[in-house]
C-alpha cells in the first residue's frame, strides 16, 4: 500500500449570483401582452357551447350582481378572439332566451323572449394579486365601443292589462292583439342590441381564490381582491353558484354547463314555489336538444337522467 501526501486543493473561486431582474414599465407591458396572448388562445376554448347567464339590470351593481337571479341564458355557439398588440377583440354569437315581464300601452308581455345575437368588443386585460385575501383578479376593460346585433325569434303574446284594453281588443276582433304583438316584437328588436352593448361596455372581472380554489366571472368591474357575492357562501369550490328564476306556468328551462367533471354534486335550495325537475344531458346531445332555440321554440330535452 502506497501513501502519499500533497498540498491541499486550491480554493474555488466564489461564484457571483446574477443580479435581480429590473422591473419597469416594459415588464408590466410584457405581463399585459402575456394575458392578451393567453386569453386569445384559451378564451373561446372555454366559452364555446357554454350557456352564459343573463340577469336583469341592477340600479347599483357591484359585488351583489352575482347574487341576482338568472332570468335567461345565452348559448355561445360562435366564438373567436383576435389580438393586435395588447388589444384583444372578442367576437361572440349564439341563441338565447330571456324572461320579460313588462306593461306598455295597456298590454302586458309576460313570457320568455327568444333571440339570436352577436357582439364584438375590443379591450385590454390587467392583472392584480391581493396577498392578504389570496385572490387574483383579472380585469377586461373595453377600449373600443361594443357593437351588437340582435333579432327576436318566436311568437310574442301580449295580453290586455286592464278592462278597457280587453274590451277594445274584443271589439276589434283580435286585430288589437296582432298590433300589440307587432309592437312587442319591434320593441324587442330595438332594445336587444343596445342592452347587449351596454352590458359589454362595463367589461368583466375574473377572480380566483388560491385559498378556496374558487374561480368566478362577473360582467362588471370589481375592486381588487374582491369576489362576487353568491347564494352559497361556503369554502367549497363551486362549478356553478347561482340563483335562478323560473316561471312554472311557461315552459323554458334553466340550463348550465357543460361540465367536464364526472363527479358533480347538485345542491339546491328552493326559496319560493315548487321544486323543479333536474335533468342531466350529455354534451354530445346538447346541440340537438337546444337547436329549436334559434327558431324561438322552447327546448324539450327528453333524454338523460332525471331527478326531482
Amino acid at each position: 500500500m502506497l501513501l502519499s501526501c500533497g498540498a491541499p486543493p486550491p480554493p474555488r473561486p466564489q461564484q457571483e449570483l446574477p443580479p435581480p431582474p429590473v422591473e419597469s414599465a416594459a415588464t408590466h407591458a410584457d405581463v399585459t401582452r402575456f394575458l392578451a396572448d393567453l386569453v386569445a388562445d384559451r378564451f373561446c376554448d372555454r366559452l364555446q357551447d357554454t350557456f352564459v347567464p343573463l340577469r336583469d339590470e341592477a340600479p347599483t351593481g357591484g359585488v351583489g350582481d352575482g347574487n341576482r337571479p338568472v332570468t335567461g341564458r345565452w348559448w355561445i355557439t360562435q366564438c373567436y378572439a383576435s389580438r393586435m398588440g395588447s388589444l384583444v377583440t372578442l367576437h361572440l354569437g349564439g341563441s338565447g332566451w330571456k324572461w320579460v315581464d313588462r306593461t306598455q300601452s295597456g298590454f302586458r308581455l309576460k313570457q320568455y323572449v327568444y333571440f339570436q345575437a352577436s357582439v364584438c368588443v375590443g379591450g385590454t386585460f390587467a392583472f392584480a394579486y391581493e396577498p392578504t385575501s389570496q385572490i387574483a383578479t383579472v380585469w377586461f376593460t373595453p377600449r373600443l365601443r361594443p357593437h351588437a346585433d340582435g333579432r327576436p325569434r318566436g311568437v310574442f303574446s301580449p295580453k290586455p292589462d286592464n278592462f278597457l284594453t280587453g274590451a277594445f281588443s274584443l271589439l276589434s276582433l283580435g286585430l288589437l292583439d296582432d298590433h300589440a304583438s307587432d309592437v312587442a316584437r319591434e320593441g324587442a328588436k330595438t332594445e336587444l342590441a343596445p342592452k347587449l352593448e351596454a352590458a359589454m361596455s362595463r367589461g368583466f372581472t375574473l377572480t380566483y381564490s388560491l385559498r378556496t380554489r374558487q374561480a368566478d366571472v362577473l360582467l362588471r368591474q370589481l375592486p381588487r381582491g374582491t369576489t362576487p357575492a353568491r347564494p352559497f357562501g361556503t369554502e367549497t369550490p363551486w362549478l356553478l353558484n347561482e340563483r335562478w328564476f323560473l316561471d312554472g306556468d311557461i315552459p323554458a328551462p334553466q340550463v348550465a354547463g357543460p361540465f367536464a367533471s364526472h363527479d358533480v354534486l347538485l345542491d339546491v335550495r328552493v326559496e319560493e314555489g315548487h321544486a323543479p325537475t333536474f335533468r342531466v344531458v350529455c354534451r354530445r346531445d346538447a346541440s340537438r336538444v337546444f337547436a329549436p332555440i334559434s327558431q324561438g321554440v322552447p327546448p324539450s330535452p327528453r333524454q338523460g337522467l332525471t331527478t326531482p
